[in-house]
């Protein structure tokens, strides 16, 4: 009988919610480098890597906001060189905020990007979801994951697109406590 008592007390424990929550109003910038496959409309996928910066805003305990702006570059579309820039929006709800942060978010993403179909940039837009992991072992700092999958527009029509985001977080002011 005492064995059934400890074991119900450890799964109420498990299973109550955490009082650790992240602090709203904080911000953060955000600094990583990604991966990023876009493939379009019966052609052949491109691959490409880039640079992202950004500012991340707590909203509440359980939202934040993140504004970004990534370079691309280094892939091909077709055998043929594919480059760019993209501005995006996205917003996240912590699903815990310990030292290790699981998140989903959702966001939209768009630019001008140049897919080689000609000579110049053709528009691009881009909605996706994902999820990940920052781990932040101190108050100041985190590194994280982020991978994502969406749909995307531009000239040649509609298509599909994948990647993942490897990133480092500087909270402000903690960063320079």
């Amino acid at each position: 009988m005492q064995v059934i008592r400890v074991l119900i007390l450890f799964v109420l424990l498990l299973c109550a919610p955490g009082a650790a929550l992240a602090a709203e109003a904080e911000s953060s910038v955000v600094l990583g480098t990604h991966y990023h496959m876009i493939e379009l409309a019966d052609r052949e996928a491109a691959h490409l890597g880039g640079v992202t910066a950004g500012m991340e805003w707590g909203l509440s305990d359980f939202w934040m906001l993140q504004a970004s702006l990534s370079g691309e570059g280094g892939g091909t579309l077709d055998g043929v060189a594919a480059a760019g820039g993209t501005v995006g929006v996205q917003i996240a709800t912590l699903i815990d905020a310990t030292q290790w942060i699981p998140y989903l978010a959702a966001g939209v993403r768009g630019g001008l990007l140049d897919l080689g179909l000609d000579t110049h940039l053709d528009p691009y837009l881009e909605v996706y979801g994902g999820g990940g992991l920052d781990y932040r072992p101190r108050r100041g700092w985190a590194v994280g994951l982020f991978g994502f999958g969406g749909m995307t527009w531009s000239a040649p029509g509609f298509g599909a697109s994948a990647g993942a985001l490897v990133t480092f977080k500087m909270y402000l002011p903690h960063f320079f406590n």
